[in-house]
């Protein structure tokens, strides 16, 4: 079991370094505003697909039979394309009457492009994430650790073939190769979807709809905690460009994206391995603390040896790694690195939520994580001051992520005494 998570964890984490190598190739290719609109365009497809398949993807690991199992494929096939079909239209609206990100330049991101990208890069997106769980259900982890790796291969493929082939509109080159790249990847689930459907029954239309109703519940609980995260990890994206222009977007999203990798790599490989141990001792009743308290103050202290140096010479780092045009977002960046920081540190806490039957009070959490970002929006858009922006919502988060650390931390406490 933890082999086949490792296999998992290590395809994505090689594809997150290929994605880096292609990020830096690309940030001295272009200028700070491309990847501010590119970023927002990102934010927003993110929260288009905080829904998933209205959750419902959660369900094929509860399903019993081979039946039930092709009945819950159409039913989130379904949903994935109804939730793609609402997101273009809403792109549509806020491109028409809203002046809007995404459309605010039709030399650069023309309307329906904006509305193709938003609509079918999140039927694609959720796709991506649905059919994982369908790949895990059914034990082909390699297909997993395929589409980990391919994907941000394609992606990165096609942006700099699109930047390098049309680079009078880099953005829209950036925005479409990341939709095309996506979509070419579900390839590697073709597979697992041709054997799921060889079951389907005549009717599956009606299993399917009464599989939604018999799964209900799974939207009204998980969505909810899903939809909230996302608001508030694509508030700044979508803030900055729009209140202080494109640039500091594009300062944000470079910055963002050196910080968020080690929890993407790093994270990701331990949160596999660390998570089934945790969680089967936590089943069995047995001693959690010394596992998490090793395990918490393990990553804590290899995270700050990252982003201390980060931190410290942002400048240099930046002027190094991506030229000297970006080195004005190296403030963003050190306050950023505060979030990150705690944020990785979290890891071994947040991956016992559910073991520790914390659901509930999650939702809490992530309502008042949510709260405190939109504060920091506010603030900001009040100041007029993107620092003081940023500087509150990465200490903010900070605050979040250790009020998080000792919730678990006293629930596990509490689990061993008993």
């Amino acid at each position: 079991m933890i082999r086949r998570i490792a296999s998992i964890s290590l395809a994505t984490a090689a594809g997150q370094i290929v994605q880096v190598a292609v990020f830096v190739v690309l940030a001295r290719l272009l200028a700070p505003e491309h990847f501010g609109l590119y970023g927002a365009f990102m934010a927003v497809l993110a929260l288009s697909t905080a829904l998933g398949a209205f959750r419902f993807e959660l369900s094929f690991s509860l399903v019993d039979d081979d039946f039930e199992l092709a009945s819950v494929l159409v039913l989130v096939l379904c949903a994935a394309i109804v939730v793609g079909v609402l997101a273009g239209v809403a792109t549509g609206a806020v491109v028409t009457f809203g002046g809007a990100l995404l459309g605010q330049d039709a030399t650069t991101i023309g309307r329906l492009e904006a509305c193709f990208a938003v609509g079918f890069g999140t039927v694609t997106l959720v796709l991506g994430e649905v059919l994982a769980f369908l790949a895990l259900r059914l034990a082909r982890h390699q297909v997993v650790a395929g589409y980990s790796l391919l994907r941000p291969v394609l992606i990165g493929s096609i942006q700099l073939g699109g930047v390098v082939l049309d680079p009078d509109r880099p953005a829209a080159a950036l925005v479409l190769g990341a939709v095309a790249g996506q979509a070419l990847s579900l390839v590697v689930y073709g597979p697992v979807v041709l054997q799921t459907l060889r079951t389907r029954r005549k009717h599956v239309i009606e299993e399917a709809w009464s599989t939604a109703r018999r799964y209900a519940y799974l939207m009204r609980t998980q969505a909810v905690q899903q939809v909230l995260s996302r608001i508030g990890l694509n508030a700044l994206p979508i803030a900055l460009p729009g209140f202080f222009g494109a640039s500091v977007g594009g300062w944000y999203v470079v910055s963002n994206r050196i910080l968020c990798t080690p929890s993407q790599v790093f994270g990701k490989v331990l949160r596999g391995v660390y998570f089934a141990e945790a969680a089967s001792r936590t089943r069995a009743r047995r001693e959690v603390q010394t596992l998490h308290l090793s395990a918490t103050v393990g990553v804590a202290s290899a995270a700050l040896l990252f982003f201390a140096p980060i931190s410290i010479f942002s400048s240099e780092v930046l002027a190094l790694a991506f030229g000297p045009q970006w080195v004005e977002a190296a403030p963003l960046m050190s306050l950023l690195a505060i979030f990150w920081w705690s944020a990785i540190s979290n890891i071994p806490s947040s991956a016992l939520i559910s073991p520790l039957r914390l659901d509930s009070w999650y939702v809490r959490y992530e309502a008042g994580l949510l709260t405190t970002r939109i504060g920091s929006v506010l603030i900001g858009f009040l100041t007029q001051d993107p620092i003081v922006l940023v500087g509150i919502f990465s200490i903010s988060g900070f605050a979040m992520n250790v009020l998080l650390i000792a919730k678990v931390r006293r629930e596990v406490f509490r689990q061993d005494l008993r």
